[in-house]
């Protein structure tokens, strides 16, 4: 590069224009080398080229215009940069669009004037002229001067006016008006470039006048029967935009097509209940010559709904639509913009509140009802009743019936919810509590005699039966039931313990009927008492249980019989005896069978009459039998195991041969040979012996058991007669 000039005094005026890129350069060369004082910054003055003022460092380049508004569609323009003087010898010009501005314009050409073309979008563009050193100036520190310059842009989207609808108009009749406000719209708003408007009758003008009220506005009077066009022209930033045609009509005066100056609701309420409840309000207009049909209403069709009688309406709520938030409902005037009036409305929900009827309770047993009713605050009063599954109630209408027995109370709630709104529901409820009954002992014969008192009982609450204080000459008291005949209800024995009984109803009266018998038959192993109501004579039958087996069966158990006469009274203890009886198990240490129980009867106390088990069966050949069924004496204990002593079981002691009895009466007389091993007990008297049952190795009969014979007539027994569990029968004579 050229050498710089000689140093200047700072401040001192330079009167040439500058002409020279050496001038410039000798300014940037001036920066470079650290004259601080005649540095260029931003806000630096330099002497104007021309001499006649000064400079700013801007003026470097710059736009004659600053910033300009088109509309999207305009056409390409030429835009010029300023440069000063000769600045183009040592730099370089160039050209962008700011980032957002390239979707706004497009730019062409190069040097001092390009052409900007708008591409149809609306938005701001930032046009930026930028100078560069050349490459061979690349080093030179140029300050601060500003060396580029922006060209803002605003480009505007084409506007899109139209006429807003405004109906017909009608003749003067009387003192109604001819005259309508029209109006024109635009889009987008463009009040910032001040627009202008200019309204023509484009046809019809025969028909109606316009009055300009201002701007957008425009007044359409009505002067004969016709129709015609009205146009409005919008003028911005010196371009006109038309709206189509809007027609309009001049009819004769009618009140259905009058416009509204007013709309006033009244009677307004506040609130309602969802569903069919409706509430009635009033809307009046001015002049009450116009048409309550050209009234449109406007509110939330999916929420509410509205009934429409001239002058009278009434609004309801459809279910669900309950809401903290008010709806809005508004009366809005077809023919007259702007002439409106509206009010808020708070929907209620459903509510159902059930109670126990007038005189009715919460609490019921089996069999017993009550009533509830549901109260609702809806139009439509029905609710449909529900109850939780497997509850124990029945429900029909309000009506509650307990059908089933409860042991102890508990509560079940019962559900009554809208026919109108299912979602809403109100639940109240209902303690069942357990049935009480009175239970009564019915004599159940006109000759029995005796008393015994009614009770109270609640069904759950377990108890023993009242020992049966009744009597009936000539019959036996065999226990209770609830049929008359005795077979058709439930039976219960005398003194019963852990009875519960389910009665029908609650306060349901209970009959125990007492069951009167001559003849009796006991079948099943365990304890029975009798007690003789009037004088009596019976044959007692009675049979032991079969011995239990080890390898082979058991030996059967024995048979004693005998006719006694019993007095009123006398109460007869009975045991039945049962096979599994004899020792602790079926089966003893030695892996024999144990003996069958005894059955027997015991007379107040005392035993009476006895048939011993059978013995239990050995295992094997010539082996040892099991324990002995019979007795030999009267048994010691109420269960008769029918044992004799482990040391006699299939000893021999006693009669050796069949039919005797042994030798001390005492000890077992079981058959003792090669083919038969252990026996039942001998029998007491000698009313016979043990016989062996037959098979190899298998336990001996029964013992034929024991009789008081102070007591007894016409006795005998048999060994070996009972297979099973033992058997007793008591047959009047």
């Amino acid at each position: 590069p050229p050498p710089p000039p000689p140093p200047v005094q700072c401040g001192k005026r330079v009167g040439a224009r500058l002409t020279s890129a050496l001038v410039v350069l000798g300014f940037a060369v001036l920066a470079a080398i650290g004259f601080d004082a005649c540095k260029l910054s931003g806000a630096a003055k330099v002497p104007d080229p021309e001499g006649g003022g000064e400079l700013t460092a801007d003026a470097l380049i710059g736009f004659s215009k600053q910033g300009d508004t088109k509309f999207s569609d305009a056409q390409a323009f030429e835009l010029e940069v300023k440069l000063l003087d000769g600045i183009l010898s040592i730099t370089d010009l160039s050209w962008d669009v700011d980032s957002s501005g390239g979707s706004v314009v497009d730019i062409s050409g190069s040097g001092e004037k390009i052409t900007v073309t708008p591409n149809g979008n609306a938005g701001e563009a930032a046009i930026i002229a930028k100078l560069t050193p050349k490459a061979e100036y690349a080093g030179l520190d140029l300050g601060n001067l500003h060396l580029s310059a922006e060209y803002k842009l605003t480009v505007l989207p084409i506007p899109t006016l139209s006429i807003s609808a405004f109906g017909d108009i009608m003749l003067q009749s009387g003192n109604q008006p001819n005259d309508i406000q029209v109006n024109a719209t635009y889009t987008p708003d463009l009040s910032a470039y001040n627009p202008t408007f200019d309204w023509n009758i484009t046809a019809g003008s025969g028909y109606a006048e316009l009055v300009k009220t201002g701007g957008a506005d425009v007044t359409l009077k009505a002067k004969a029967t016709g129709g015609g066009k009205l146009k409005a022209v919008m003028t911005v930033l010196e371009r006109s935009f038309e709206s189509s045609e809007a027609e309009f009509k001049i009819n004769p005066f009618d009140s259905a097509k009058q416009p509204h100056t007013a709309i006033t609701i009244t009677s307004a309420p506040s609130s309602i209940i969802a569903t069919d409840t409706s509430a009635e309000f009033s809307v009046g207009f001015q002049p009450v010559t116009a048409s309550y049909d050209s009234i449109k209403w406007e509110y939330d069709t999916s929420k509410l709904v509205l009934n429409k009688n001239n002058g009278k309406l009434t609004i309801q709520a459809k279910a669900g639509s309950a809401s903290a938030t008010p709806y809005t409902i508004k009366a809005v005037s077809m023919l007259a913009s702007g002439v409106e009036d509206s009010f808020n409305i708070k929907v209620n929900p459903v509510t159902v509140t059930v109670a126990a009827a007038a005189g009715k309770t919460d609490s019921i047993s089996k069999g017993e009802k009550t009533v509830y009713t549901a109260s609702v605050n809806a139009q439509n009063k029905t609710v449909n009743w529900s109850f939780p599954s497997g509850a124990e109630i029945k429900v029909e209408g309000g009506e509650i019936t307990n059908i089933k027995s409860v042991a102890t109370s508990k509560s079940i709630t019962v559900t009554a919810t809208s026919a109108a709104d299912t979602s809403s529901s109100g639940t109240k409820p209902v303690t069942l509590n357990p049935p009480k009954y009175k239970l009564t002992y019915d004599k159940n014969a006109a000759a029995a005699t005796g008393t015994m008192a009614s009770e109270t009982k609640t069904f759950g609450q377990k108890y023993t039966l009242t020992e049966n204080k009744f009597s009936n000459a000539g019959l036996i008291f065999s226990g209770w039931n609830t049929a008359n005949n005795g077979t058709s209800g439930t039976s219960y024995t005398d003194k019963q313990a852990n009875v519960d009984i389910d009665p029908l109803v609650n306060n349901d009266e209970i009959k125990l009927y007492a069951q009167w018998n001559e003849n009796y038959k006991w079948y099943n192993p365990g304890d029975y008492t009798v007690t003789i109501s009037a004088p009596v004579t019976y044959v007692i039958e009675v049979w032991g249980a079969q011995g239990s087996d080890g390898k082979n069966e058991g030996g059967k158990g024995g048979y004693s019989t005998g006719r006694i006469n019993l007095a009123k009274g006398d109460v007869l203890t009975i045991h039945v005896g049962s096979r599994t009886e004899g020792g602790l198990s079926a089966r003893n240490n030695s892996g024999n069978g144990n003996g069958g129980g005894l059955s027997g009867i015991k007379l107040n106390g005392a035993w009476l009459i006895v048939a011993g088990g059978g013995g239990g069966s050995s295992v094997g050949l010539g082996d040892a039998g099991g324990v002995g069924g019979g007795y030999n004496a009267p048994p010691e204990d109420g269960k008769g195991s029918g044992r004799v002593n482990q040391q006699d079981r299939g000893s021999g002691k006693g009669g050796a041969v069949i039919g005797n009895k042994g030798s001390d009466g005492n000890t077992g007389g079981g058959y003792y040979g090669a083919w038969s091993s252990g026996g039942g007990g001998n029998g007491h008297p000698n009313s016979g012996g043990a016989t062996p049952s037959g098979k190899i190795g298998g336990g001996g009969g029964g013992g034929t058991g024991y009789a008081d014979t102070s007591k007894m007539t016409k006795l005998s027994g048999k060994a070996g007669e009972r297979t099973g569990n033992g058997m007793i029968y008591l047959t009047k004579q």
